[in-house]
This record gives structure tokens, C-alpha cells and sequence, in this order.
């Protein structure tokens, strides 16, 4: 359970031997047990835990520096809570890792899963501004992706998950959004991104 992966690793912190003590990959797999268990507090944990490698990190502990990976697994947490507020705090997330990588910090780059993550809530979400939200991320996708960013180019799932998030948005807008959508990756295929083709997901969510 995460109570006792906590309590395991929480002895683990005071050990003097660096190679005892828990470094980004145990925090991750702590994050993940929380996810996967399903519990309320799993998005507040993940946050949490994302801090807390910050401040070992901060504090000399070099082998808790956090990586794309622990922030893509605490996106994935976060975004699969059932909470209202669950889009938001994962697209706060998201920016954080963005802000983190623009000053600099190349080990948080963002990736192609960072942001359908973050859109994959937005869909669940049903809220009015889902379609708005998720189309805002697909576009910093794109431009991440003409800045030469590895890893972030738009593909076939992010346009999915994309039209999604318009389909539930209950916008009027939403029918029109989504055929917008699919044209733009017909020139998306034009321009050489050959992972943007529609499927029959594609389609079903633009229906």
C-alpha cells in the first residue's frame, strides 16, 4: 500500500549511506503505488512528492533530482483523480515543468505525454472550457515542436484526445472545432508529421 511504501521509505531518508537512501526513481515508483491505489489523496501526493524531490534536490540530495519522468507520472496521477479541480492542477503541473525547462532545466523537458495528460483531463472533465484548454496545449505543442524540442511533436492521439475534449466540452462550437481539427491534420501529414494521421478514434470523438 502507499502507507507502507511511505513508511519504508521515510527510514530509508535518514540513512547516511547514499546508496540506501531513496533517489528520483524510488519517489517515482511511490507516486505511481498512489495512483494506482486510487485513493483520494493520490493528486495531493504526487504534488507533494514532486516538492519534495525539489527540496532534497535544493538541500544536496543529488540523486533526487526530479526527471520527465516523475512529473509525467504525477501528471498521470493527478489527471486520473476524480476531483473537479483535477484538469487545472494537472496543467499547473504542466507549467511548472515547462517554466522549469525554459530557464533551463533540460531533465524536466516536456514530452508528447505531458501534454495529452494534461488534455486527457481536460476531456474527462466535461467542462466548458475543456475543448478551449486542450486545443491551447495542442498549439504548444507545435510550437515546442518548430523550437526543435525532441519528444513533443504533435501525433494521431493528441488530436484524438484533442476532439475529445471539444465532443464533452458542450460547446456549440464543438462540431465545428472538430472538423477544424481534422483538417489540420491532413496538412499536419502534408508538412512531414507522418504521426498525425486521423483513425477510427479520430473520427468516432469528431462525430
Amino acid at each position: 500500500t502507499p502507507s507502507q511504501a511511505e513508511a519504508i521509505i521515510e527510514r530509508m531518508e535518514s540513512n547516511k549511506e547514499t546508496a540506501l537512501r531513496p533517489d528520483v526513481v524510488t519517489y517515482t515508483s511511490l507516486i505511481k503505488c498512489w495512483m494506482e491505489s486510487g485513493a483520494l489523496r493520490a493528486a495531493s501526493r504526487a504534488e507533494e512528492i514532486i516538492e519534495k524531490l525539489h527540496k532534497r534536490h535544493e538541500n544536496g540530495y543529488f540523486e533526487c533530482k526530479p526527471d520527465t519522468m516523475a512529473y509525467n507520472v504525477a501528471l498521470n496521477a493527478i489527471a486520473k483523480c476524480k476531483g473537479d479541480d483535477s484538469a487545472q492542477r494537472a496543467e499547473a503541473l504542466l507549467e511548472r515543468m515547462q517554466d522549469r525547462f525554459i530557464a533551463g532545466d533540460l531533465d524536466v523537458a516536456p514530452t508528447a505525454p505531458s501534454f495529452v495528460t494534461v488534455m486527457s483531463a481536460w476531456a474527462r472533465s466535461n467542462h466548458p472550457k475543456g475543448g478551449t484548454r486542450a486545443e491551447a496545449l495542442l498549439h504548444k505543442m507545435h510550437e515546442l515542436h518548430k523550437s526543435d524540442v525532441e519528444n513533443v511533436a504533435p501525433n494521431t492521439f493528441a488530436y484524438s484526445t484533442c476532439i475529445l475534449a471539444w465532443s464533452k466540452s458542450g460547446q456549440r462550437k464543438a462540431g465545428k472545432r472538430a472538423q477544424n481539427l481534422l483538417k489540420e491534420m491532413e496538412r499536419c501529414r502534408d508538412e512531414g508529421l507522418n504521426d498525425v494521421k486521423p483513425n477510427a478514434i479520430t473520427y468516432t470523438n469528431a462525430m
